[in-house]
């Protein structure tokens, strides 16, 4: 078995920061893809960096257009076409709009993109490449939590809260470690 296409880590990297052993590689690879998910689904995103080709948005009826994935690394095309028929007349040449990659705004310079559903056709790259400067805290986050996922595999899972004889309590959180989330609340998704 393998890591996921779009996931956060390699068996490779967990091996040289935790020293798992080669027996363990299969229960780990299944754990770093677990752990992508929850960081996914944590932040209600996309994190990893991804094509997505002919993704058919509605248009605004003004000068910009949220995409739904962000941020934005490149822009392969960009199709504006009330009628939805999308040829090769309708494709917008790059010096026509500029792109808010953080927030994934794109700008038309004049015009606006249409008012009606489905008008706008894009295919782009979008997400967090491994050249990102928040990557590292991403994969380290992953790292964190397939580790967590881990020790807990271990006789943990389930426990929420155990006070033993001298009042002390522990307690093991259900979707991801405190850090890792408090960090991924700085990516998540808001309403836009």
């Amino acid at each position: 078995m393998a890591v996921g296409e779009h996931a956060l880590t390699s068996w490779k990297t967990a091996v040289s920061m935790f020293g798992y052993l080669d027996d363990e590689q299969t229960l780990v690879e299944k754990l770093i893809d677990q752990a992508t998910a929850r960081m996914e689904l944590y932040t209600k995103r996309k994190l990893a960096a991804r094509d997505y080709d002919a993704v058919q948005l509605d248009g605004t009826g003004r000068d910009y257009l949220l995409l739904p994935e962000y941020p934005v690394n490149s822009i392969e095309s960009v199709n504006l076409d009330s009628s939805r028929t999308f040829g090769d007349a309708t494709l917008l040449d790059s010096s026509d709009y500029i792109i808010d990659s953080e927030a994934g705004i794109i700008r038309l310079f004049s015009g606006v993109f249409p008012g009606c559903r489905g008008a706008v056709l894009v295919s782009y790259n979008a997400g967090f490449a491994s050249t990102s400067q928040l990557y590292p805290m991403l994969e380290g986050g992953c790292l964190e939590t397939v580790h967590w996922l881990k020790t807990r595999y271990a006789g943990g899972i389930g426990k929420r809260t155990e006070t033993n004889a001298d009042g002390m309590s522990v307690g093991y959180e259900i979707d991801l470690p405190v850090n890792v989330r408090s960090m991924l609340d700085e990516i998540m998704r808001r309403d836009r």
